[in-house]
């Protein structure tokens, strides 16, 4: 158990470093905060929901739900985020702390 986690760590610390080399689209990092501060309900309702109409009867439904539920909430919360910051920027800036505030010249 521990000779896995050990590779576990080796592998997230290799990793992180390949990730970090992408051109991550702008409109995905400035959701990052977004998707942290709204994921939870979100996920929450749409799995329940998901539990309610498919009743899922085997690991295969299952592990359905648990991937569309999870994407589903990552696409719902970015485009909530770059909804907002187009229609509201002041609200968002200021409900997200500041994050992707309009940049204003000097």
């Amino acid at each position: 158990h521990k000779m896995v986690l050990l590779f576990g760590i080796a592998a997230v610390w290799f990793a992180s470093s390949w990730i970090a080399r992408w051109r991550i689209p702008a409109f995905l990092t400035s959701s990052a905060f977004m998707v942290y501060a709204a994921h939870e309900p979100l996920l929450g309702i749409l799995k329940k929901l998901s539990y309610l109409a498919i009743k899922p009867n085997g690991d295969l439904s299952v592990t359905a739900i648990y991937i569309s539920t999870a994407a589903l909430t990552i696409v719902a919360c970015v485009g909530v985020n770059t909804l907002a910051s187009r229609i509201t920027p002041r609200i968002h800036a200021f409900v997200t702390g500041g994050r992707n505030a309009p940049v204003t010249p000097h």
